[in-house]
């Protein structure tokens, strides 16, 4: 994670700067250059937005070629059976496995990774929902500890975003990401822009007078970013069409 320049002009602060910043710094999806030598790379997703599981189907191979060991997921300790039959090579029936936190294609992005010999982790813990969030954090940042005691793991952690891009939840807590990076773990976090739904902000209407609508790209954040303080750790954007995929080559 960098720090950002703090101060002075913001070029994505108004309609027309955003646009020109939109068009000269758009760049083809690069995990590798996302990843850089961090340890740790943050996929903040939305659970409603089945595109950003699309998204990771696609670029699965270059998750691997970039390093990634490792995809954990919001998933209880009663998926890793089956979780681990499927990192295995098993025939496994995952239809009626809790892979996220709702059933919206969750199984073609697990199976997507598995493919590319990265080994699938369940992170969450048990009965979350009854959980406070202070003892979730403490137990995602846990497993996620547990993982980085091989010290060639490199893992894609997708998670809300949340405890993706901001230092606390909800004010309450601090989030994983921020654990994590007091701890000396060096982190990286995507959040997703567009979409399924893509909510008309800044950003999403830049795009759309930009020409890039139909297409997926990345931008870099480290230096100046659009969003707001909940935002802070998340050193890229990824651009999502709202239609299925096409590639910015």
């Amino acid at each position: 994670m960098a720090v950002r320049q703090i101060g002075g002009h913001n070029p994505w602060q108004t309609h027309r700067t955003a646009v020109e910043q939109m068009r000269s710094q758009h760049r083809p999806v690069d995990y590798k250059a996302i990843l850089g030598s961090n340890r740790v790379l943050f996929l903040a997703e939305s659970s409603n937005d089945e595109r950003i599981r699309e998204h990771i189907v696609a670029f699965a191979g270059e998750l691997r070629s970039a390093g990634i060991t490792h995809y954990a997921i919001e998933a209880p300790e009663t998926s890793k059976a089956a979780i681990g039959r499927l990192n295995r090579g098993e025939d496994v029936d995952l239809s009626e496995v809790e892979l996220g936190l709702i059933p919206s294609n969750y199984e073609f992005a697990v199976r997507a990774v598995a493919s590319q010999g990265i080994e699938v982790v369940a992170i969450s813990p048990p009965l979350r929902m009854e959980s406070p969030i202070d003892h979730i954090e403490a137990q995602l940042t846990k497993n996620l500890f547990a993982i980085l005691q091989d010290p060639n793991a490199r893992i894609a952690v997708l998670i809300g975003g949340m405890h993706a891009t901001s230092p606390t939840i909800y004010g309450k807590s601090a989030s994983v990401n921020k654990r994590l990076l007091d701890n000396g773990v060096s982190t990286t976090a995507v959040t997703f822009i567009g979409g399924k739904f893509g909510d008309p902000t800044i950003l999403v209407r830049a795009v759309d007078e930009a020409g890039l609508a139909k297409t997926t790209f990345m931008l870099d954040l480290r230096n100046k970013s659009p969003f707001h303080e909940d935002y802070v750790y998340a050193d890229y954007a990824v651009y999502l069409p709202k239609s299925r995929l096409v590639l910015l080559k």
